[in-house]
This record gives structure tokens, C-alpha cells and sequence, in this order.
């Protein structure tokens, strides 16, 4: 339970940082 709330806190973090990252360059 623990371990998929944290993924689930960080992925939308990683699909937005990914997702900068992909703009900028």
C-alpha cells in the first residue's frame, strides 16, 4: 500500500518533468 502511494505521488511528478523536459528541448 505504502509503495503505491508513493509511485503514484511521484509518477505525475516524472510524466511532467519528462514532459518539460520534451518542450524545452
Amino acid at each position: 500500500g505504502g509503495q503505491y502511494t508513493t509511485s503514484a505521488s511521484v509518477w505525475p511528478l516524472v510524466m511532467v518533468s519528462r514532459s518539460g523536459s520534451n518542450f524545452t528541448n
